[in-house]
């Protein structure tokens, strides 16, 4: 006889409720991205949940140690520390460095779901619009292209 396996119960999504502002934030890497020789390849975003605010650069690489540089440059030193920083998951986003910063600033890092980028929004739709801003002028200057539209992305509303 042939045993069925039990079904596994997943449990439904949720909304992530804010709280003040600069508690929680998002945390993203997109790319690789096609470039010229030696300019930025990836770009490290970060949104702050209550207001949506968009930080974000465009680096050479993704790895642990240039997004904790990110993140105490851009994030921490600028708006203070935060209590809550949501990643998809990624070793990147995960490591020994992360985690090290995070604990330093007495946060707590929250991973919903590893590997679905769905429960981190925020970011992942800042990626999917900066991405249609920029790819006519990412040839030549994108880097400057993505700063400016972070600014943007930060000091306007955009639509669902």
């Amino acid at each position: 006889s042939r045993k069925a396996r039990p079904r596994e119960v997943v449990p439904p999504l949720r909304s992530i409720r804010g709280g003040d502002v600069g508690d929680r934030w998002a945390l993203d890497v997109a790319g690789p991205l096609p470039t010229k020789e030696g300019g930025p390849r990836y770009v490290i975003a970060a949104v702050e949940y209550v207001t949506r605010y968009v930080v974000a650069v465009a680096v050479k690489q993704h790895e642990a140690e240039y997004v904790a540089e990110f993140l105490m440059r851009q994030v921490v030193l600028k708006f203070g520390p935060f209590r809550e920083l949501l990643t998809d998951g990624a070793p990147e986003l995960t490591g020994k460095v992360i985690d090290k910063l995070v604990t330093m600033l007495q946060a707590q890092q929250v991973n919903p779901v590893p590997y679905r980028p769905q429960m981190i929004g925020l970011v992942e739709r800042f990626h999917r619009t900066w991405k249609d801003c920029v790819a006519t002028y990412m040839a030549t200057h994108y880097g400057e292209a993505i700063t400016k539209r972070a600014y943007d992305g930060a000091s306007t509303e955009e639509p669902e």
